[in-house]
């Protein structure tokens, strides 16, 4: 009882919030977004759940929650920053967030078609970190 409790808590807190960041684009913005499935593969797992992506002009707001409902982070991509918010416990490392953020940055910014082809493909050879984005339909 507890437990359903807690999680149905934290969904709600998690559905309020995602209410609020709307508001503040505002109504008259024009907002691209995009929902991925992704999968994360490094050299001793994968991790695998929905990345959801917002595109304003300047900037690019995002967050990846895994296939059972925890958000990993969220992220905003502005000029030549990547930076990593909300972060879960056990990716709240210095290491790991600069690697991701990296990745991300270059991810959404350099690669010039990701909002037009189905299926995107990052690999990060220095680390053994490959990234799979596949659209997912409206």
């Amino acid at each position: 009882m507890k437990r359903c409790l807690l999680l149905s808590s934290l969904l709600l807190c998690l559905l309020c919030s995602c209410g609020v960041q709307n508001k503040a684009l505002g109504e008259g913005s024009s907002v691209a977004s995009q929902k991925y499935r992704m999968v994360v593969t490094f050299q001793t797992g994968q991790i695998s759940g929905i990345m959801a992506i917002k595109h304003t002009e300047e900037m690019i707001y995002g967050t990846a929650i895994n296939e059972f409902g925890v958000k990993l982070f969220d992220f905003v991509i502005s000029g030549k920053k990547c930076k990593l918010k909300n972060v879960a416990s056990m990716m709240n490392k210095w290491y790991i967030k600069r690697t991701i953020a990296g990745d991300l940055h270059t991810l959404f910014t350099e690669q010039l078609n990701i909002y037009e082809s189905s299926d995107i493909e990052l690999v990060n050879d220095k680390r053994g970190i490959i990234y799979k984005l596949s659209k997912l339909g409206e």
